[in-house]
């Protein structure tokens, strides 16, 4: 339980794990992970994680968060809450050059555009831990993987319009949950809608996306 400097237990936010979880997760990202996985104590008292459970709860009630994102949420607040309050603590170890294995997941997003795509999925096919997989993966491209396909997807969400696909159309094709999914996304993006955007464009071939 993490809780908030000076507010009462009742207010706190919860976050439980099991040990195949925190191992999943980590991996090779922590060299050394014995049998012990005890935290601190039964109530940490701090501001910035109890925040960071409040926002991830609220994610996890949001259809149009995706899998990938909320496994990517969950994974950074475990090892937020192991690297600050573990017994033992969990460090993670350095990143090395893994440049050609974040080409390889960007790949893989690529090609899955319309899929439900998930955090281990990625991680298996570069044969990375999750967590690890994840830093390499924000410190290359300066944003999470989540991210990285979010901004894919409404790239080809642009093509697709302007091929004359309907936002209905385009919506269903690139996975969003349906389409004022797409539109919000498109419009904090881009500051018009799918329609909007449509209409403006004249209709034919769209530009070369660039991975």
């Amino acid at each position: 339980m993490v809780a908030p400097d000076r507010r009462p237990v009742a207010a706190t936010a919860c976050c439980t794990s099991n040990a195949s979880t925190i191992d999943g997760l980590f991996g090779s990202d922590v060299p050394s992970i014995d049998s012990s996985r005890a935290l601190a104590g039964p109530v940490m008292r701090d501001v910035r994680l109890a925040h960071w459970i409040r926002v991830l709860h609220a994610a996890l009630d949001d259809p149009g968060v995706s899998p990938l994102e909320h496994q990517a949420r969950v994974a950074e607040l475990l090892l937020s809450l192991f690297a600050a309050y573990g017994r033992p603590p969990r460090v993670p170890r350095e990143i090395g050059d893994e440049e050609p294995l974040v080409s390889k997941a960007k790949d893989y997003l690529a090609d899955h555009l319309s899929e439900t795509v998930r955090l281990l999925d990625v991680a298996v096919v570069v044969g990375l831990s999750p967590f690890y997989f994840l830093r390499a993966f924000k410190r290359s491209t300066g944003m999470p993987p989540h991210a990285w396909l979010n901004q894919l997807r409404l790239e080809r969400a642009r093509a697709l319009l302007r091929a004359g696909e309907s936002p209905t159309q385009t919506a269903a094709a690139l996975s969003f949950v349906d389409q004022s999914h797409l539109t919000r996304r498109f419009k904090a993006a881009f500051g018009v809608t799918p329609g909007q955007y449509r209409a403006a464009t004249p209709k034919g071939r769209a530009p070369a996306l660039q991975r």
